[in-house]
C-alpha cells in the first residue's frame, strides 16, 4: 500500500472515497454519519495541552527558554 500524507483528512474528499467503495444510501449498511476529521484532530489537540499542562512546569519550561 501507499500513503499520502493528509489525503484522507478532508472530509468531504473521505466521505465522496467511502462511498465510491462501498455505497450509500438509505438502508445502506455502508453509510456513515458526517464526521468532521478537523473537530477530531483539534479535541485531540486540547486533550495533548491539557496532558502538558497537568504534568509540566510550563512556567520553568518558559522560563529556561527566555534565559537563552
Amino acid at each position: 500500500g501507499t500513503y499520502v500524507h493528509g489525503l484522507f483528512d478532508a472530509d468531504d474528499f473521505r466521505q465522496a472515497f467511502v462511498t465510491a467503495l462501498l455505497g450509500s444510501g438509505p438502508g445502506s449498511p455502508h453509510a456513515s454519519p458526517a464526521w468532521s476529521f478537523q473537530a477530531f484532530q483539534e479535541a485531540q489537540f486540547d486533550r495533548l495541552a491539557a496532558a502538558l499542562r497537568r504534568h509540566l512546569d510550563l512556567t520553568r519550561l518558559w522560563e529556561i527558554i527566555q534565559a537563552k
